[in-house]
């Protein structure tokens, strides 16, 4: 079963930290740090790591994900 975790701030824990990201957003030509770290797993295993770079504060407005089967859609204001 997948699942979905969200975190704002780094540290990420061991595996996350060595998994190369997928990048989403605007990312800036130094990288610099994402504003949003989605972590996807599946049965407690790491699948996925996306990096989430956006000038919007997510505090305002979080993301909204959903797992349908073995896909995961993650939806922020009018994006998906």
């Amino acid at each position: 079963m997948l699942s979905v975790q969200q975190e704002l701030t780094l540290p990420l824990d061991s595996p996350w930290t060595t998994m190369p990201p997928l990048r989403l957003g605007e990312i800036p030509s130094g990288l610099g740090t994402a504003d949003l770290f989605i972590m996807i797993s599946a049965d407690d295993r790491p699948v996925l790591r996306v990096d989430w770079y956006d000038d919007f504060p997510m505090e305002s407005d979080p993301l909204d994900t959903l797992v349908w089967c073995d896909r995961v859609f993650v939806g922020f204001r009018h994006r998906v």
